[in-house]
């Protein structure tokens, strides 16, 4: 039986409530995450100068070999590799209010380290930490290689990049180069992939996924002409108010006025005229239309159609600056949505949405999913892709790792299994699409939570009724909720992220008998006597959800944010006694 600590790590480790799926349900911002890759920190560089680049022979396609797995061994001091890891991001930044104003900027640095790949020492690298919200982790960071930083036109194997994703979000690791292998045969530009086994300092981290960086030497193996304008979509949309949340990824030296992205906006704003007639000067809607069903074929609830997550769109000048759409952080596909009964059709992004209500396009996305399902969708060519990949991963994973693995390969092989049945019962007669337009995905300030708690230290696991006890006061939009008993636990993580770090728990039972909690996830070493933690979603975190006793699930309400946690005693020592006062904003999420 799982306890409430053990849900609330769970529900912790999960990541926090955000974005919803084609049925307007939330989902947890990394739960699937979105491994959004940030090109952020690169908009703050300078592109080089083509005519500057030192020419290298590229031999990227040995680099990505399907049965190659990279050896790569990091070399940086100790004192740099503990910051690298232990970088964050403040979720504040991402979905505060005002998060539609610009593009969320990589809070991750550069430090510098010598890199060896299968054997080939490399000196003067850039290496930092990458990742969103989801696939952040300490012990194990994704990671974002860049050879010629300090060193000009230095490369390997005429690579400028790699992208190392720990794969926290896929414990398959298989779905993201099945997922990208599927763009890649339907004809959409898709970054290449398979896997690196990584050390740093000599510490074993294990297996990553290695995917192309999508930049300037991606869109030269897929456009005649690179220097078009790449942008980012991280919970972005062209929608009036929308398109400063794009970042610009490519040709920096270029005002960014977003003309491109503005006038797709205002043609989808006009509703007199024909539709097509409005964006096709402005988007390649054939090649949308198949990137658009591939993304709802393999289930990428977190790209743009679904989520208006984890895409790149760009303009090519070969073809009048029209719009191709390239595909992102596909470490959720294969797995269908639980809160979306639909299998053929994500539309959630406005583009999609506008399409699919005009019978013509409509027809013509149904058309192409039926396409999909006949020339790429073939079931036997992608089992055996999957059994290649276990081939490669599973004789270098831990016992422990193992059995998750192939868990979650299973899982794999199910979906790939059930697939096609779900589509084509629903393409026989196309669902409708009611949703609205979503809201922006700021954060809104819906209440606010003061409590005072006391409990023993290490109580995780127990009744917090029994281990603990105080006063709460809240206002919840509004409303202001009676507890007829208050509940307190604290103590260690002892789960993958949450080792290392401490959780104080405070629990109220209302009047008509729902079980509110409110979690404070802090480093261990942030916990002393007398102190007073700032809640800054960097280090420390903060939720506040319902627990239902009987079904022992855990839905989130909220962030906590704004506020603190003071100690007025606390020890880690077993049975310890542990006492403070909570006091925090109550913010909800925009969609």
């Amino acid at each position: 039986m799982k306890t409430l600590a053990h849900v609330l790590f769970l529900s912790l480790s999960m990541g926090l409530l955000a974005c919803g799926g084609g049925s307007g349900g939330h989902r947890a911002v990394g739960e699937q995450d979105t491994e959004l890759e940030e090109t952020h920190q690169d908009l703050a560089e300078a592109e080089v100068d083509a005519s500057a680049e030192v020419v290298e022979p590229d031999r990227s396609d040995e680099v990505f070999a399907p049965d190659h797995i990279a050896q790569v061994d990091i070399t940086l001091s100790e004192a740099d590799w503990a910051t690298l890891r232990n970088q964050g991001r403040d979720i504040m930044d991402i979905i505060g209010p005002g998060c539609l104003d610009g593009h969320v900027p990589s809070p991750f640095t550069n430090f510098m380290a010598t890199v060896t790949i299968d054997g080939e020492g490399i000196p003067e690298v850039a290496v930092r930490k990458k990742g969103f919200l989801g696939s952040l982790s300490t012990s194990k960071p994704s990671l974002r290689l860049k050879f010629d930083e300090y060193v000009e036109g230095q490369g390997y194997m005429g690579m400028e990049r790699m992208t190392l994703n720990n794969s926290l979000q896929d414990p398959s690791y298989v779905r993201q180069c099945l997922a990208y292998g599927v763009f890649a045969a339907a004809g959409v530009p898709a970054p290449r992939c398979n896997f690196a086994d990584v050390t740093v300092n000599g510490e074993h981290l294990g297996l990553f996924v290695h995917v192309e960086t999508v930049k300037k030497r991606f869109l030269r193996r897929y456009f005649e002409d690179d220097e078009g304008k790449l942008y980012e979509g991280t919970l972005s949309d062209f929608r009036q108010g929308w398109v400063n949340t794009f970042g610009l990824g490519t040709n920096k030296n270029q005002v960014d006025d977003r003309r491109e992205l503005n006038a797709l906006v205002r043609a989808l704003e006009v509703q007199e005229v024909d539709l097509l007639e409005a964006i096709e000067p402005l988007v390649d809607v054939d090649a949308f239309l198949t990137f658009w069903a591939v993304e709802s074929l393999v289930a990428h609830w977190d790209g743009y159609a679904g989520n208006t997550n984890n895409f790149f769109v760009y303009s090519d000048p070969t073809d009048g600056g029209r719009f191709r759409f390239l595909p992102w952080g596909v470490d959720g596909t294969f797995r269908p949505p639980e809160d979306r009964p639909d299998q053929a059709l994500l539309a959630t992004g406005v583009l999609a949405r506008r399409l699919y209500l005009e019978p013509a396009t409509q027809a013509r996305y149904v058309a192409r999913m039926r396409e999909l399902l006949d020339t790429v969708w073939v079931e036997d060519t992608l089992f055996a892709e999957v059994a290649r990949m276990e081939a490669l991963v599973v004789p270098l994973l831990g016992e422990a790792e193992r059995v998750d693995v192939l868990a979650s390969i299973a899982e794999v092989r199910g979906f790939l299994s059930s697939q096609r049945g779900r589509v084509e019962a629903e393409l026989a007669s196309p669902p409708l699409w009611e949703v609205p337009l979503r809201e922006a995905p700021c954060v809104r300030d819906v209440g606010s939570v003061v409590a005072t708690f006391h409990t023993t230290w290490g109580s995780l696991g127990g009744d917090p009724f029994v281990s603990g006890g105080g006063e709460i006061a809240a206002v919840f939009h509004g409303l202001v909720p009676e507890f007829q008993a208050i509940g307190a636990q604290a103590g260690a993580g002892v789960e993958g992220e949450q080792i290392g770090r401490g959780v104080v728990v405070v629990v109220g039972l209302t009047a008509d008998n729902v079980v509110i909690v409110a979690t404070i996830d802090s480093p261990l070493e942030l916990l002393q006597q007398g102190t007073t933690i700032a809640i800054d979603w960097s280090e420390v975190v903060g939720n506040l959800g319902v627990y239902d006793p009987v079904a022992q699930t855990y839905q989130a309400l909220g962030l906590l944010g704004e506020g603190t946690l003071e100690l007025t005693q606390m020890t880690t020592a077993p049975d310890g006694v542990v006492e403070g006062r909570l006091e925090a904003t109550i913010f909800e999420f925009g969609f």
